[in-house]
């Protein structure tokens, strides 16, 4: 690549408000309109070495997720990627902001029936309350699905007896109207590494899919054992055979997900996730690498830290068992 050409380059993108990066003819960075660019750009873009095609891919950078624009000039040896940050119209709080305001409206206008001794009126409006939140609950599930698979993850220690102690206090908090909730935790003080939110996103898909009969009360069990090296985390639901009065304001015909959440969470964090069936008895075994005891801990999550107390995901996630009617 000529130094003519370089310069004539870096003063046409020198102020651009995407990320520039010029590569030479063996993909090599000469310049970056940024402090640092993107390492091993032809491999992230799984392009051959002598790739000469201008193209468009998509690429994560960090924790967004970029549109690559690729230029390249084969006479002069030189290619230009150009990063622009894609937009997600339909991410988590976006959802989030538009369900909360329809529910909102909808608490107002049970008001307003009550009033005017309408409640004939309130089946159909709280149907409309439960399905305005499959909107908010799939939205939360893909993020995480999405975060998962772009590798988009944290990697922080946290204590396992610590974070299933708080896990059972919320989903106990939930579900306190239509099930029980065991927690069964080894004395012995157990620490993992890995993204937090996703664990605590996949250990509450687990526990929703033990019990496939909404109809029932439910008695959920989570227990924690130290074996080896690692920390083995059984997940299972027995029925009580009592009926559950408040089956009518769970989620009918739910949106899902659950499933391909746990799967994915096992993929991408190397973490083994079992299916036991016992009769009509359904468990989830997973291990969990452990790691010595850290420094320090993480009590929460970021994605957790932004949640309100009625839009998170052990609302979302376990909204198939029980789902509120006023938020």
């Amino acid at each position: 690549m000529k130094d003519e050409v370089l310069q004539t380059l870096k003063n046409c993108y020198a102020a651009s408000p995407d990320m520039v990066q010029i590569l030479d003819a063996d993909w090599n960075t000469v310049w970056c309109n940024r402090p640092s660019g993107a390492d091993d750009l032809r491999e992230r873009l799984m392009l051959p070495a002598d790739h000469w095609e201008s193209c468009t891919k998509s690429i994560v950078l960090g924790t967004d997720r970029c549109q690559c624009r690729l230029l390249c000039n084969r006479a002069d040896g030189v290619r230009i990627a150009m990063f622009s940050k894609e937009s997600n119209l339909f991410e988590a709080g976006m959802v989030y902001d538009t369900v909360h305001h329809i529910h909102s409206v909808c608490n107002l206008l049970y008001a307003a029936l009550d009033a005017l001794e309408l409640s004939d009126f309130r089946e159909e409006l709280d149907s409309i309350v439960r399905n305005n939140f499959k909107f908010y609950r799939t939205a939360l599930i893909q993020e995480t699905i999405v975060r998962l698979e772009n590798h988009i993850l944290e990697n922080e220690a946290f204590s396992l007896n610590q974070v299933l102690q708080s896990l059972y206090d919320k989903t106990r908090n939930v579900l306190f109207r239509c099930a029980d909730v065991e927690l069964h935790c080894c004395p012995e003080k157990l620490y993992m590494r890995g993204d937090l939110d996703a664990f605590l996103s996949a250990v509450l898909s687990a526990l929703l899919l033990c019990k496939p009969d909404m109809d029932t009360r439910a008695s959920f069990q989570i227990s924690l054992e130290k074996s080896g090296d690692r920390g083995i985390l059984l997940l299972s639901a027995v029925s009580s055979g009592e009926k559950n009065r408040y089956t009518h304001r769970a989620l009918s015909e739910c949106a899902g997900g659950e499933q391909l959440l746990i799967d994915t969470f096992s993929k991408e964090c190397g973490i083994p996730c079992q299916v036991l069936r016992n009769g009509d008895k359904l468990s989830y075994r997973m291990e969990l690498p452990l790691c010595e005891v850290p420094s320090s801990i993480a009590f929460h999550s970021d994605p957790e830290r932004k949640e309100t107390p009625h839009y998170n995901k052990y609302e979302a996630i376990l909204a198939p068992i029980f789902c509120k009617i006023f938020f």
